[in-house]
């Protein structure tokens, strides 16, 4: 059996010792011989480094703190906008089925229900202008209304009046620059967006009937 031939210098290492510990106190960096407790204590964070200011918590959003006015009046305008869009679809809608012949394609389960969710859309828009403040628009006669569904339009231009009062009145809240806080603003929000559901639910179910109507008279021709 052959030994395997071992290197020259397989002899000549030298022995490998720990290394020195540092003692507390002693800097090997930036810091020198400052303790971590000082550098903790006088180094600025980097958030105070930017310039910027600390976060603000959940609760003292809730507790009153101002959101930046713009961007809050913005989005509800917005989402009024959209819900004024809506009623106006709405008002063809029932333009196109206001008289005896048509009128009667709706039956009464869908009366009911329409009726139902207008209301409850103006509802929740005459809370959402109470919350803003002012006095509640006029609202008009339903007598000044012609045809079967003259009540409905009365129920629709009101909301219309709800919809633009509240929109007059955030835009002078913005240029007085009196600020909504976290809480009214999520309020108006949840407000005005249950109304605009309800609103889009009435767009639906008069849609389906008109449709519905059209493609009766197709096969009828």
């Amino acid at each position: 059996m052959t030994v395997p031939k071992l290197p020259e210098d397989v002899g000549s290492t030298e022995p490998i010792f720990p290394t020195k510990p540092v003692a507390l106190g002693e800097g090997t960096g930036e810091g020198g011989g400052q303790s971590f407790a000082t550098l903790m204590a006088t180094s600025p964070t980097p958030m105070q480094a930017s310039g910027k200011s600390s976060l603000i918590s959940p609760f003292e959003l809730v507790g009153g703190t101002p959101i930046a006015q713009p961007p809050v009046a913005e989005s509800l305008l917005s989402q009024l906008q959209q819900a004024k869009g809506t009623a106006s679809d709405i008002y063809a809608q029932l333009n196109a089925l206001n008289n005896p012949n048509l009128a009667s394609k709706l039956k009464l389960y869908q009366k009911n229900l329409l009726k139902e969710k207008l209301r409850g859309a103006n509802q929740k828009l005459q809370k959402a202008h109470a919350l803003l403040g002012g006095q509640l628009p006029e609202p008009v006669d339903p007598s000044q209304f012609k045809g079967p569904l003259g009540k409905f339009f009365a129920y629709l231009t009101n909301g219309q009046k709800l919809m633009e009062s509240a929109q007059a009145k955030l835009r002078t809240m913005g240029q007085s620059g009196h600020p909504l806080n976290a809480g009214e603003f999520l309020n108006l929000q949840a407000m005005i967006g249950s109304a605009q559901q309800q609103l889009e639910f009435s767009s639906l179910l008069l849609s389906n009937t008109v449709q519905a109507f059209k493609q009766l008279m197709q096969l009828q021709i």
